[in-house]
Formats: structure tokens, C-alpha cells, sequence
């Protein structure tokens, strides 16, 4: 079964009950789960849901070639779940390019996805890297 669209209000409970141990485990992320909330909310991101995953996609656009890239920047599985991302490719890339995206994109702060992603066919096309200014 494919992912749906999700309401947030109504699927918050169990998603930001997925959302506190991760942000508990990477705690430099800089929004709290209710950024989230928000961002579905206010129409920013996308969340796709099935029985035992959520992903929450944006669209973002590159600021030279005005490229859109279907990203995908926060998801989560259930233990023993395949991959939600994996699992659904085409069904991902065929809402990317309902919004008019030329690629699709994940971020993570997961060890070990980087290896997976590259053996299934992504590239890395950047990695990201942040350090705080001092004040």
C-alpha cells in the first residue's frame, strides 16, 4: 500500500511520539517536533503516512538554476520496517513530479544511510556541514 497524505492534526499523536527519541538522540537538530507540526500545518511540507512510516517532504528550489528538488528531511519507521523512502520510490518520485521537481532528495543525521542510499542508485550530491557563531 502506497503512503497517503497525512493530516497532521489528526496523525500528531503518534508522529511526535516517533519524533521525541530522535530528537532526543540528534540533539543539535535546531527545530523541536512542533516545527513540524507547524510546517505541515502552515502548508511549508507534505506529510506522507502508511500503518507503520511517515516522511515529510518540501519542495526546494536551488537559488542559481531554480531546480526543484523533492526533499525529503525528516521520516521515520517503525522497528523491523523496510525503508519508507526505499519502499516507495516511484510513488515519491511520481509526487515530485506533481509539484514540478526535477529530482528527488533526503537529508539525514543517520549513520549508515549515506551506504545505503549510494547502493541503490543515489548520488551524494553535497554534504552539509554547520558549526554555532560564537556570540
Amino acid at each position: 500500500m502506497n503512503p497517503v497524505v497525512g493530516n497532521i492534526r489528526k496523525e500528531w499523536d503518534w508522529v511526535k511520539e516517533a519524533l521525541e527519541p530522535m530528537f532526543e538522540q540528534f540533539h543539535w537538530v535546531d527545530f523541536r517536533p512542533e516545527d513540524v507540526y507547524a510546517s505541515c500545518l502552515k502548508g511549508e511540507s507534505i506529510l506522507y503516512t502508511t500503518d507503520e512510516t511517515f516522511a515529510n517532504f518540501t519542495i526546494e528550489e536551488h537559488p542559481v538554476t531554480s531546480k526543484k528538488t523533492f526533499l525529503c528531511w525528516i521520516a521515520w519507521k517503525k522497528e523491523g520496517s523496510k525503508d519508507v523512502i526505499e519502499k516507495h520510490l516511484d510513488f515519491f518520485e511520481r509526487e515530485g513530479k506533481k509539484y514540478k521537481c526535477n529530482r528527488i532528495g533526503v537529508k539525514t543525521a543517520i549513520t549508515g544511510v549515506e551506504k545505503l542510499l549510494l547502493n541503490t542508485g543515489w548520488r551524494c550530491d553535497m554534504k552539509n556541514f554547520s558549526k554555532k557563531i560564537k556570540k
